[in-house]
This record gives C-alpha cells, sequence and structure tokens, in this order.
C-alpha cells in the first residue's frame, strides 16, 4: 500500500516477530495474523513537493499532481544520478528513526524540476524496498504482489516500484481496499460469511501487472546501495540537524 504513507503487510496463519524489531505483527482474527512494516513518508512527499515547487504552476485547468507525473515520466530511471531521502517527517519501519530528515545526493546544473520529482517517487521507492526487504527476511518471500493505495494507481508509481523491487506488481479492481477489508472481516465476524475466500474469489480480480524492466532493475539495484550507505553514514548529523531544527523551530 502507497498513499500518503506506505506499508508491507503479509498475511500468515501463525504470529511472525521481528528479533530485530523492523518489523510489526497484528492479529486480525482467530486464524490470521498480520506480519508488516510501515513508511511514513510516501505521498505526503509528494504534496509536500508540488505545494511548494508547482505553486506558480497551479491554475483552476492544471493539476499539480498529475503535471508532476508528466515531468517525472520523462525522466530515466536513475533520475540523472539525483537520489533522494524522502525522510521529511522522521521515519518508521525498519529502523525507527524520528531524527532522519530528508537528503538530495548529487544535484548537479543538469538537474530541473522533473528530475527532483522522478527522484522522489524512486526514493520513495527505495523506502518501500526497505520495509519489504525486511518482511522477506522474517515472513519469507510472497507468492505474489499486490498494490494499494492512491498512488498505486498511477502506472508511473507502479512501474517505478516494480523495478525497485524488481518484482511483478499486480493492481486489482478493488478501489477501496483497507473499507472493503474491513467490511468482509466484519460478515466474517458475524456469520455472513464462513472465510474470506467466499468473497475474495468472486469479487478481487488482478485487472493488470507491471512486470520489471530489465535495464531500470539493474539501475536502481547500484542506486540502493548508495542509498543505504547515505542513511547510515548520516546517522550523527540527523541527530544533530533534528536538535538544531528543534531548538529553532518558531514557538506558537
Amino acid at each position: 500500500m502507497v498513499a500518503t504513507s506506505g506499508a508491507v503487510r503479509k498475511i500468515s496463519k501463525r504470529p511472525i516477530i521481528d528479533p530485530q524489531r523492523r518489523t510489526w505483527c497484528y492479529i486480525l482474527d482467530e486464524e490470521n495474523w498480520l506480519p508488516g512494516s510501515a513508511i511514513n513518508n510516501a505521498g505526503i512527499v509528494m504534496s509536500w513537493y508540488v505545494k511548494n515547487f508547482y505553486a506558480d504552476l497551479i491554475d483552476e485547468k492544471t493539476d499539480p499532481y498529475k503535471l508532476m507525473e508528466k515531468w517525472a515520466s520523462k525522466i530515466p530511471a536513475g533520475s540523472l544520478g539525483l537520489i533522494f531521502l524522502p525522510f521529511l517527517t522522521g521515519e518508521r519501519g525498519p529502523y525507527w528513526n524520528s531524527a532522519a530528515r530528508g537528503i538530495v545526493f548529487g544535484l548537479a546544473l543538469h538537474h530541473d524540476r522533473g528530475h527532483i520529482a522522478k527522484a522522489i517517487v524512486e526514493g520513495v521507492a527505495f523506502r518501500m524496498k526497505s520495509i519489504y526487504e525486511a518482511l522477506c527476511d522474517v515472513a519469507g518471500e510472497p507468492k505474489q504482489i499486490i498494490a494499494t493505495g492512491g498512488l498505486m494507481k498511477s502506472d508511473l508509481w507502479t512501474q517505478v516500484c516494480a523495478d525497485v523491487l524488481g518484482k511483478t506488481i499486480h493492481r486489482i479492481n478493488v478501489e477501496e481496499a483497507s473499507s472493503f477489508g474491513a467490511a468482509i472481516m466484519a460478515m466474517k465476524g458475524v456469520g455472513a460469511i464462513k472465510n474470506y475466500d467466499e468473497i475474495l474469489s468472486k469479487a478481487v480480480k488482478i485487472v493488470d501487472s507491471f512486470e520489471p524492466i530489465e535495464e531500470n532493475k539493474k539501475i536502481y539495484l547500484e542506486l540502493y546501495e548508495i542509498y543505504k550507505d547515505l542513511y547510515f553514514k548520516l546517522q550523527n548529523n540527523f541527530r544533530f540537524i533534528a536538535q538544531f531544527q528543534y531548538n529553532k523551530a518558531p514557538s506558537e
């Protein structure tokens, strides 16, 4: 799920606890558990960027989010060497670091708003990969990946996530997946259905799939290593700048 925030989850018949505390585990019902992990910074980063860097392009006829996607779609994988660490609100999984802050790395004269837009999409996808890897480490590889959430309606976001994960991502015909899931859980809870498959097998269908593009997959494998290296090397600086921001924040 990639929307304002992001998460990866996997249904399990038993509780799965990560000794490293990178993931969490919810109980769904008497038969099912839900291990997973979540990030703070997904669509909220896109909203921040549009609000602060696209305001001059907004009018009654222009959707700034569509404009951002249009420009980002023209930029090749890797954003010509621009890496965005989207820690604008600290971060949750897999490292639970409230002091983490955003980084734009590799900025050069050939970069413009479109490159930054694409780097944001890629940076969020790197974040999703980090929690995906943590969940796979404790719960095993999934049989298939189903995408939900507002940003996964976008072909750009879905394709970049597929390229970064190096996995096929499927989209389904259910637009409000969380509400739909809550409804069928309620149906099972009151005895209207005996199991979820009674509804899922009939109502939920895969409508399209995004295969990773091999050339892009190779590029992202390289950049993902730089992304991780930057994050871990900046731990002391994150703590300092977070404290600096806290001390300098204007009082109400």
